[in-house]
């Protein structure tokens, strides 16, 4: 017990002991003590309260303490994170404009190949217009050549008939026959002169033909390795030389035909010839659902030809037509 509840019991016991004859200043001097006890317990109320209100602010300090340490430590981790964001988007920057210039770079290279496929596009063109009027100045010196063979072809017939009519009429016109006979031995040179003359001819078509397959095939050959050509440029390049390889094969047909050995020639039955030969080629004509007959002329003489070369001819000449008409 403290000294206040000390002093309460000896006013309880004063106040049992006295109350009778000092009742009134008894009590007064009861009310002074109990006013002092009052005020004993609201100081201690509030003195607990002031601890505790002390306590929660210094909770409160505490705990500010503690957020302001955080915040400085989370703007710490903000000025790092701001750094190495910088130093990030300073690389990425770095990496940016390298970019652009790679990209620049690329614009002008790009500009360049542009120009290097116009230029290309251009010798293209032209290449395949020196093509165009090559394969034309061909066809044009071919036509005049069958014009030119079958002509001599009908002047042989024509003279092969005058000469059968010759032999009926021999006692009577051994003059004419002999100049007749005469004539047939200048034909029979002229072949000759007209093959040399077509093997000069076709050799220098040849030539020609083959420097411009050349140089159209050099010119590919060097776009192809030194440039970046678009797929349908490149397939455009790839049938460009696929007909090259055909032109150089015609060249190289072109050539056997004029290099054909000298003919060894004899009378033939025209009919008869002409009927071999169909009997040979009506087997692929069937296979190739292609239907074909043969009318032949009762009148047709009989004509000096090789008849090795000229069946070779033949047949090789329908074969093309019979295989043209099964493509289509």
């Amino acid at each position: 017990m403290n000294r206040w509840d000390d002093v309460k019991a000896q006013l309880q016991s004063i106040e049992s002991e006295f109350s009778d004859v000092y009742e009134a200043s008894a009590r007064q001097t009861l009310n002074e003590l109990s006013f002092a006890d009052y005020w004993k317990e609201k100081l201690e109320k509030d003195r607990d309260q002031l601890r505790l209100r002390l306590k929660e602010k210094d909770d409160q300090i505490m705990q500010m303490l503690q957020e302001r340490q955080e915040r400085e430590m989370h703007i710490r981790e903000l000025m790092k994170k701001t750094v190495d964001e910088k130093n990030i988007m300073t690389g990425q920057a770095q990496e940016i404009k390298k970019k652009i210039d790679e990209i620049e770079n690329l614009h002008d290279a790009l500009a360049r190949e542009k120009e290097a496929r116009g230029r290309f596009e251009q010798e293209i063109m032209h290449y395949e217009e020196l093509h165009h009027s090559s394969e034309c100045a061909l066809n044009k010196k071919i036509d005049e050549l069958t014009t030119s063979h079958a002509h001599l072809i009908e002047q042989h017939h024509s003279k092969t008939r005058a000469l059968d009519e010759l032999t009926v009429e021999k006692k009577q016109l051994i003059a004419q026959n002999n100049v007749l006979n005469k004539t047939i031995r200048e034909l029979s040179l002229k072949p000759k002169k007209v093959r040399e003359e077509l093997d000069l001819l076709t050799r220098n078509v040849a030539d020609h033909l083959r420097d411009l397959t050349t140089i159209a095939s050099g010119a590919i050959q060097i776009v192809s390795s030194r440039f970046a050509v678009k797929s349908n440029i490149r397939t455009l390049l790839e049938s460009v030389e696929t007909s090259i390889d055909r032109m150089n094969a015609s060249i190289d047909e072109l050539l056997l035909l004029a290099s054909m050995p000298e003919m060894h020639t004899q009378p033939t039955d025209i009919n008869r010839f002409l009927n071999d030969i169909f009997v040979i080629i009506r087997t692929q004509a069937e296979r190739n659902s292609i239907q074909c007959d043969l009318k032949l002329c009762d009148v047709l003489p009989s004509v000096l030809i090789d008849r090795e070369l000229m069946t070779d001819c033949l047949i090789s000449i329908i074969h093309n037509s019979i295989e043209a008409l099964a493509g289509h």
